[in-house]
């Protein structure tokens, strides 16, 4: 079985975010991405981004608090 990757840059211009997104998922472990470590690097398999994106998770990247 062949897998293809892309790195955390590639993926966070695939999904519109940032890199730094992509961190904190990763690092507070709340990610709805799954990713793997090929040696010191982190990549993502695109089948997983397919998922991801089929899932119809949707990222929250602001948040505007309309109360006064």
């Amino acid at each position: 079985m062949k897998y293809s990757f892309l790195n955390p840059k590639q993926t966070a211009a695939l999904l519109n975010l940032k890199e730094s997104t992509l961190a904190a998922w990763r690092h507070h472990k709340r990610q709805p991405l799954n990713y793997t470590k090929v040696g010191n690097r982190v990549m993502y398999r695109e089948s997983d981004i397919e998922a991801f994106l089929q899932s119809g998770y949707q990222v929250v990247t602001s948040f505007k608090n309309n109360s006064k």
